[in-house]
């Protein structure tokens, strides 16, 4: 697996304020097609939490994985530094000189999954909201024409949209901890329907009830697949115990995360099921899972409901 770290170059209030990503992918000659963009919380950054266990997982399975560091708790200002990201990797028409890697990842993305943090998950979620807009019938873009010239320099920055496959939040903050009155449930119902969306959460974790996050789930018109793991909290992890497999040789966490990897990688398998040429019909459906982790004989054993 190679690793390339570099800067997005970014201005923030007239101010260059470069955006840090790191690059996990093989070193194949048969470059990925896939790219899943993952973030932090309000916290940290690339490097912290699970993203870098999450990030070689994947890799390891063929996808091309970028984590970035976005520093500022301002959601809005994160977004658009988000986008920023996202506009410099994907869109085919830069003619800057690039890094090897940026110039691959620009060749060869065809599809591009983004995916968040806590925080993070609300930015992702946040710009799945705007795909709408992508998504239009022809009678609703006909009648907003009158906005097309003005935003016309928008769209040409923002053509890596057409790119974005699916949505993945890990511990999505449905409400602040002790306080499920305040809910930030409506960006979830904002997406559109067309959206193929994949929500990792654990049972404990005190920005999620998890009732309130059932009855939300429910109410969301999108395709969901909502992956429970039980006892899990905030940070998804089930327990500090460093204890190794007998058969694997891995610790709980990273046991957990490289079956993380695996059950995305069966979910983009799935969403990108169809028939060539041909736009796939995406079915409101929703999809629950409890996930369980349990030493069985010195190992870890993981079982899904």
């Amino acid at each position: 697996m190679k690793t390339t770290t570099l800067s997005v170059p970014h201005s923030r209030s007239g101010k260059q304020s470069d955006i840090p990503i790191v690059i996990d992918y093989l070193d194949d000659k048969k470059k990925s097609d896939t790219a899943i963009v993952l973030t932090h919380g309000a916290s940290g950054d690339y490097s912290t939490g699970h993203l870098p266990l999450l990030a070689r997982g994947l890799a390891e399975r063929g996808y091309t994985v970028v984590r970035c560091t976005l520093v500022t708790t301002a959601i809005n200002v994160r977004i658009t530094a988000m986008k920023a990201v996202l506009s410099y990797l994907f869109n085919d028409q830069e003619e800057k000189a690039v890094d090897p890697a940026v110039a691959m990842l620009r060749s060869s993305t065809s599809r591009v999954y983004i995916g968040g943090h806590s925080f993070g998950a609300r930015v992702v979620v946040s710009i799945g909201d705007e795909l709408k807009d992508d998504t239009e019938s022809p009678t609703a873009k006909k009648s907003s024409g009158s906005k097309a010239k003005s935003e016309s320099s928008s769209s040409a920055n923002e053509a890596f949209k057409k790119k974005i496959h699916g949505i993945i939040t890990f511990s999505y903050p449905l409400h602040p901890p002790g306080k499920p009155g305040e809910l930030r449930d409506q960006i979830l119902f904002d997406l559109p329907e067309t959206t193929k969306l994949l929500m990792i959460s654990g049972t404990k974790d005190p920005f999620g009830e998890l009732a309130l996050m059932t009855k939300t789930q429910n109410k969301i018109k999108c395709s969901l697949t909502a992956v429970r793991i039980a006892k899990a909290g905030h940070s998804l992890s089930t327990g500090k115990s460093k204890k190794t497999a007998k058969d694997t040789g891995k610790t709980q966490e990273e046991t957990i995360y490289d079956w993380m990897a695996q059950r995305i990688e069966e979910w983009i398998k799935r969403a990108e099921e169809g028939v060539p040429g041909e736009k796939r019909k995406r079915e409101n459906q929703k999809i629950f899972e409890l996930i369980e982790v349990a030493v069985v004989n010195d190992n870890f054993k993981i079982t899904r409901a």
